[in-house]
């Protein structure tokens, strides 16, 4: 399967949002154009694969590390849409 955010380099890393699915990316699994196989592990090698857009191969697997399971929970207020124009936002985003 080849995931395109990490082929094409559209994957919206930016130095203000969560890092994106390619930031966790460790290793990548490559059929090269004369058929050779290659891993790629390297950090500054696997950088030129997250946006190669196919030039470089055909990516056949993707390695991500794993983390242990853990649970998350969190809560859901609806507000009325008038939230957005009287100020009550603006003082609900300064209590949290």
């Amino acid at each position: 399967m080849k995931l395109a955010s990490e082929h094409s380099g559209a994957h919206g890393s930016s130095l203000n949002h969560v890092p994106s699915l390619s930031d966790n990316l460790v290793g990548v699994r490559v059929v090269q154009a004369d058929g050779t196989l290659r891993n790629i592990t390297d950090e500054a090698t696997l950088r030129h694969y997250k946006v190669n857009l196919g030039t470089l191969g055909v990516i056949t697997h993707f390695t991500f590390p794993v983390v242990p399971l853990f649970k998350v929970q969190w809560t859901t207020t609806p507000y009325d849409e008038s939230v957005l124009t009287n100020g009550t936002l603006l003082d609900l985003a300064k209590t949290k």
